[in-house]
């Protein structure tokens, strides 16, 4: 069995620029009247993520962490105890 999924999302719509098919997704989902609301939203998440994406940990792509830093340096714990504790699972 085989099922194909289109990608026409209004979230992946507005990551694309697609502007003119995100307004056609939404009003098919909202009342007109929401319709600039929610693409409204959808910017304001967005600005969010990116705000979110500028404060986390950056890592260089050479640089070498051993087991040291990961059991005990900060900003690398919380990565750490997330791995385990999938691991455990």
């Amino acid at each position: 069995m085989m099922t194909i999924y289109r990608f026409d999302t209004p979230v992946f719509l507005h990551q694309k620029g697609q502007h003119d098919q995100l307004r056609i997704m939404i009003g098919k989902i909202y009342h007109a009247d929401y319709v600039q609301e929610k693409i409204d939203e959808l910017e304001t998440e967005k600005k969010q993520e990116d705000k979110g994406s500028e404060s986390s940990v950056n890592i260089d792509e050479n640089e070498v962490i051993g087991y040291k830093a990961v059991c005990i340096d900060k900003k690398y714990q919380r990565a750490t105890l997330v791995g385990i504790s999938i691991a455990l699972i």
